[in-house]
């Protein structure tokens, strides 16, 4: 009796610790994830400015046109 109570506690254990151990990989996969596609996201804006910067585009905002004659 004593050893099927001890083993269904321990089984317990046992899922409760694996449930913790994959929630846990779970989140740092996820965070992971979060901080791949926002490095992703900023070097893609980042590109944006660099090629806009030599033909005088504005992305957003207001500009003069100024004569350098």
């Amino acid at each position: 009796m004593i050893a099927r109570l001890l083993s269904a506690l321990v089984g317990l254990a046992f899922i409760a610790l694996t449930l913790v151990f994959f929630s846990l990989i779970v989140a740092i996969v996820v965070a992971a994830g979060v901080l791949l596609a926002a490095w992703a996201w900023w070097r893609g804006n980042l590109r944006i400015v660099r090629r806009s910067r030599g033909r005088g585009e504005v992305i957003e905002g207001e500009h003069r046109v100024i004569d350098q004659n």
